[in-house]
């Protein structure tokens, strides 16, 4: 299977179903900021996001958030997440 790049306007977070921690850090490349019990958090350096968290909820759950700069265009950022649906 090849997986084709759609998303041009920063890099991916990190995502694998019942990954660890440690598994974030040795796959993730951005600058840490943090690092707690539950969470990592990372600098991003693109245009548009200002830093990417992750966290294990209840040991198993990875999941994470994508914090965008304040002065993104609100146009380009839906049309990042609505790219794959058709709204009309």
């Amino acid at each position: 299977m090849s997986v084709v790049a759609t998303n041009f306007l920063f890099q991916e977070p990190f995502l694998k179903f019942n990954s660890s921690m440690d598994a974030v850090k040795k796959n993730e490349n951005r600058v840490l900021l943090f690092d707690g019990e539950d969470d990592l958090g990372y600098q991003d350096d693109s245009d548009l996001v200002r830093r990417v968290i992750y966290s294990i909820l209840n040991f198993t759950y990875l999941v994470y958030g994508i914090f965008f700069k304040q002065e993104v265009d609100n146009e380009v950022v839906f049309g990042f997440l609505f790219h794959y649906n058709d709204l009309s």
